[in-house]
């Protein structure tokens, strides 16, 4: 439990300062939205992170079932934060992209859907995680890769505009987005590995 503490604060804390630098630092966003526009950023990246390191543990030479759990545990407690972040600051002022005439549009609708959806499996995956039953258990890879996959969709659907424009990226630091779909990216594959292995 202390390693996957210690873990999770130092990628809090990386993540924080990555937000900081790109948006703040090298970017144009005012200092006074660290407290939550900025810090949501990383928080977002953390839970992502946090989750997909769970399932990339076991690829680990160190495969510490219990560090999975809590890094599972700890990055669904983040996403919990992620959401209540977003809810606070969800209006035309922060995210004009999501609103048409003061009501969500179609795409953005479609965008935070799969974010809920996302939030709903991890929910059910640690709901399994702590129950731990020998039925509940079997769930819990169902469900965090299911909701991997709906936070991949929303972060591609939220980002995947300026992933096209490298050279406009502040400090040329790519997208928060960008490096959360990534990372999502390398826990499917170390699971499409750890697959191969197994049937050879």
């Amino acid at each position: 439990m202390k390693q996957a503490m210690n873990i999770v604060a130092v990628t809090i804390f990386f993540s924080v300062l990555y937000a900081v630098l790109r948006y703040n630092v090298f970017g144009d966003v005012p200092w006074e939205q660290l407290p939550i526009y900025i810090v949501n950023k990383a928080i977002s990246l953390s839970a992502i992170f946090c989750i997909s390191l769970s399932v990339i543990w076991s690829k680990l030479p160190s495969n510490d079932v219990h560090v999975r759990k809590f890094l599972g545990l700890y990055g669904f407690v983040l996403a919990i934060l992620h959401v209540l972040l977003s809810i606070m600051i969800l209006s035309p002022e922060y995210y004009s992209s999501f609103f048409v005439d003061k009501k969500l549009y179609f795409f953005a609708s479609t965008i935070l859907l799969c974010g809920a959806l996302a939030f709903i499996f991890f929910l059910l995956a640690a709901s399994c995680s702590v129950i731990a039953t020998r039925i509940s258990v079997s769930y819990i890879s169902v469900c965090v890769s299911t909701g991997m996959l709906f936070a991949a969709a929303h972060i591609f659907l939220r980002g995947q505009n300026s992933w096209k424009t490298p050279f406009d990226w502040y400090g040329y630091m790519p997208p928060i987005s960008l490096v959360g779909f990534a990372t999502i990216i390398m826990a499917f594959v170390s699971k499409s590995v750890k697959k191969t292995e197994e049937s050879s």
